[in-house]
């Protein structure tokens, strides 16, 4: 019996653990990440739904020279409006039609700025598109945006702008898999 216990037990362990790298394999399957530098973010869903987060690219040190040119998103997800992390959302949404979503405030600023598809949210709101459910969550930062305005071509003024709280981002894929940014 003793015997038969501890055969019962190793098959256990082993299936256990065979199945783990095969459940943790199939978890994020057909979602694409690709880091890009400082904050910024290109995912692909399993349905080839093209989001970037924080698309801070052309400025960017640290972006890969090929991956500064964006032919296609469907998706810009904007945390907070610094610079480096606002960068070339409204060029690329421009380009690709892309929607941006961003807080409330910082989404009010970019629609002044010329963006034409922008999702304004608040912290707990869900936004749904092409089966992909993008939730806006708490994060601690600053937020703000800075313009410079020159006075004469001696002076120039700096004005900071509030952009409304800074944000993360919960995104659930079409096939169930989520990512924290």
């Amino acid at each position: 019996m003793k015997r038969f216990k501890s055969i019962i037990g190793l098959a256990f362990v082993l299936i256990f653990t065979v199945s783990i790298p095969l459940y943790a394999s199939e978890i994020g399957k057909g979602v694409k990440v690709t880091y890009l530098g400082h904050a910024a973010f290109k995912i692909i869903s399993p349905k080839g739904v093209v989001i970037y987060i924080d698309p801070f690219l052309n400025r960017n040190p640290k972006t890969p020279p090929e991956m500064k040119t964006v032919e296609k998103a469907d998706l810009i997800l904007v945390t907070h409006g610094h610079a480096d992390h606002v960068g070339d959302s409204l060029a690329i949404a421009e380009k690709t039609n892309a929607k941006i979503v961003a807080i409330a405030e910082l989404g009010r600023y970019l629609k002044s700025k010329g963006a034409k598809d922008v999702i304004r949210m608040n912290k707990g709101g869900t936004y749904t598109t092409n089966g992909i459910g993008i939730t806006m969550v708490n994060a601690i930062h600053s937020s703000s945006v800075t313009e410079t305005e020159e006075i004469s071509s001696a002076q120039k003024k700096e004005r900071i702008i509030y952009a409304g709280d800074p944000a993360g981002f919960v995104i659930k894929f079409e096939n169930g898999f989520s990512v924290y940014h």
